[in-house]
């Protein structure tokens, strides 16, 4: 079962619960979206809080911004779960936070976005959680 996030990126904004952008800015760039209709995330406090992993199954998320265009995907504090890794590119609007994690917890992650073409792009920021709980215990 793949969980999808859809973090959709605002141009010259922080997302912490609402969005602070000059008209100018939100005009150029992208939109932020972190709502359970879009990708099962919830926003809590300012943070995004992904759906749970399980340590040892196959996840994946994708962090998308409104424009479509190919972007810049940074990890600027924090750490993803162990066992799971985000490109820099991935494709036309997105990246995408995959793999298996390896250590249960909860992981706590800054996300800096900018266009990848653009010279001295507006960028924007969303930080993400994520928790993995343990293995499940054998049986069917």
């Amino acid at each position: 079962m793949n969980k999808t996030l859809a973090a959709v990126v605002a141009a010259g904004t922080i997302l912490a619960g609402a969005a602070a952008a000059s008209p100018a800015l939100a005009a150029q760039g992208d939109t932020q979206l972190c709502t359970i209709a879009a990708n099962g995330a919830t926003m809590v406090n300012g943070v995004c809080v992904l759906p749970v992993m399980t340590q040892g199954q196959p996840a994946e998320d994708i962090l998308a911004n409104s424009s479509g265009a190919v972007d810049t995907w940074t990890i600027v504090s924090g750490s993803l779960p162990p066992g799971t890794r985000m490109p820099a590119q991935y494709g036309a609007g997105n990246t995408i936070i995959g793999g298996t994690p390896t250590q249960r917890g909860t992981f706590t992650f800054t996300v800096k976005n900018a266009a990848f073409a653009a010279v001295n792009p507006p960028t924007s920021q969303l930080t993400y959680s994520i928790t993995v709980n343990p293995a499940r215990s054998g049986g069917r």
